[in-house]
């Protein structure tokens, strides 16, 4: 009897010295979306996950240290999503996400603060409806103004807020060629019949035709001369009060555009089955000559060594070197019409008929290739975060990342074969076969690159610099 109690003193004993177990561990909690540093956008999908060793009693979500969610009595793991509307949040406009997990046992844990750009980009700010086609690019003068040729020759610019400015009606017909804007304010535009030059308030200051001019942008050289291609199958060269300077013969229509190089090389081609494309002096004798077995319509473009770049019926993007030589050439599978644009590392876009945007480096590999859903003549414009927008025949504007994929679309009423330009604010203008001018909000302002867009610059002057 007395051993039975001994041992249940002991066990009493024993009893006495337990203490509760203290915990000390703290919860978990981490943010799974969005990342640091990522852009949120429209309705934006914020995920969080938390858990504890026992119990957890309360999950609190902040944006901009301001409470948006709290959970009580919640479960030993939990996953909280929030849905955060970004609409009216200015775009741009940085914005913190964090959370906080509480235990039973009152430890605390709080997340890293997650930093986020909202981001509105592909949303229309405005359209506005010009009466019927838009197939050249838009242009853009040193003050915002846009400059725009609808295909019955009705030449509009429209102030930065989509509202009309002024109008000027040009001779009717298939309006292919896009306006080049002057130093001095000028515009030149070509229809299919004269080459024009307007003032900044829409004022007539010279004509000169009839000539067929039809598809070729004019390029403005460093020392004003006005430089553009015609049906009759020659280049011309204008003074700036409208005199012509010289005139160069190719053997057949030329379709596209001049560039002109740093030297003051001019770069234009002849399009017939046996294309010749042309090297001219300033004074428009002749350089070189390279011949290509198929049409040509692809302007060209220049990167920061002199190689000139241009695409063919025969599927090739062709490049090259200063001295008329080929440097190297890159196959699609399709015929290549529009003009390259050349990224600030030297990578080349540029779209095909098969469909396809490409991306290919300086040696001529490809880096990456995204499908557009329809033919592309437009040219992409490259923005300064590596972003290229470009218009496809399935009707959309495209916004592709630098790495090749997807950051939006934004569909129009018809086919785009208009080359984008991106304004100053980052805003992407683009012309559409609906008729109708679109801006469209974008990120960044345009990259600085030997060739970043359509005939080079917002002013589609046509001149490396």
């Amino acid at each position: 009897m007395k051993f039975g109690v001994a041992i249940c003193g002991v066990l009493l004993l024993l009893l006495g010295c337990h203490r509760e177990i203290i915990d000390e561990e703290q919860p978990s909690v981490c943010i799974l979306r969005p990342h640091d540093g990522e852009h949120v956008s429209r309705i934006a999908t914020i995920v969080v996950e938390a858990d504890d060793n026992k119990k957890l009693t309360r999950l609190e979500l902040y944006i901009d240290d301001s409470l948006v969610v709290a959970h009580e009595q919640t479960p030993d793991k939990y996953y909280c999503i929030y849905y955060w509307i970004t609409w009216d949040l200015p775009h741009k406009s940085t914005h913190t996400i964090h959370a906080v997990a509480f235990d039973a046992t009152g430890n605390i844990e709080m997340t890293p603060v997650v930093n986020v750009i909202v981001d509105h980009s592909g949303v229309r700010e405005w359209f506005f409806y010009t009466g019927s086609s838009i197939h050249a690019a838009i242009a853009m003068s040193p003050d915002n103004t846009i400059y725009c040729k609808n295909a019955t020759g009705v030449f509009y610019a429209l102030n930065p807020d989509g509202s009309e400015k002024w109008t000027y009606q040009m001779s009717i017909g298939y309006n292919l060629a896009a306006p080049a804007v002057g130093s001095d304010g000028t515009i030149y535009v070509a229809t299919n019949w004269y080459l024009y030059a307007l003032d900044p308030n829409g004022n007539l200051k010279w004509q000169h035709g009839p000539m067929l001019v039809l598809t070729s942008t004019p390029a403005i050289a460093a020392d004003g001369a006005i430089i553009v291609g015609s049906m009759d199958s020659k280049v011309y060269a204008f003074n700036a009060d409208g005199t012509v300077r010289w005139t160069y013969e190719t053997p057949a229509p030329i379709y596209t555009s001049p560039a002109i190089a740093i030297d003051g090389t001019i770069y234009i081609s002849s399009t017939t089955t046996d294309s010749g494309f042309f090297a001219l002096n300033a004074d428009g004798s002749l350089k070189w000559r390279f011949d290509v077995n198929a049409m040509i319509y692809s302007s060209p473009a220049i990167d920061d060594q002199g190689n000139v770049y241009f695409g063919s019926n025969d599927y090739y993007l062709y490049v090259l070197n200063p001295d008329g030589t080929m440097k190297w050439r890159f196959l699609t599978d399709g015929e290549i019409r529009a003009s390259p644009a050349i990224g600030s590392d030297g990578t080349v876009y540029f779209g095909s008929y098969d469909g396809y945007l490409y991306a290919v480096d300086r040696m001529g590999n490809l880096t990456w290739r995204y499908y557009l859903g329809g033919y592309c003549s437009s040219t992409p414009a490259i923005a300064l975060d590596g972003t290229l927008y470009v218009g496809s025949y399935d009707d959309h504007l495209y916004a592709i990342y630098g790495g090749g994929s997807l950051r939006w679309k934004y569909q129009t009423g018809s086919v785009i074969s208009s080359s984008p330009v991106i304004g100053c604010d980052g805003t992407v203008y683009v012309g559409s076969n609906d008729g109708c001018v679109y801006a469209i909000t974008g990120f960044a302002p345009m990259t600085i690159s030997a060739w970043p867009m359509f005939h080079h610059d917002p002013q589609l002057t046509g001149r490396a610099d």
